[in-house]
């Protein structure tokens, strides 16, 4: 769910670039996931691509929020 909330916030106009993702093996079959979208990046791992990349679009999309006042409750968590 959090991919598509970055997707739709890229298609609403909200970013200039869409979010980009890019993966690096880690500790031995997880992988390593970083996201950059509207100028805020974020790291995430998972055993497999897809879990990892739903992390770091959680963490991403809750700093993207943070940054714009609008999650105060997630600012207490991080």
């Amino acid at each position: 769910m959090t991919l598509n909330q970055l997707q739709e916030l890229y298609q609403k106009k909200y970013f200039d670039k869409a979010p980009e993702y890019t993966f690096e093996p880690w500790d031995g079959d997880e992988w390593n996931c970083e996201c950059v979208c509207g100028g805020v990046n974020g790291f995430g791992h998972g055993f497999d691509k897809t879990k990892a990349k739903k992390k770091v679009a959680y963490m991403v999309l809750v700093r993207l929020l943070k940054a714009a006042g609008i999650c105060e409750e997630e600012k207490k968590k991080l």
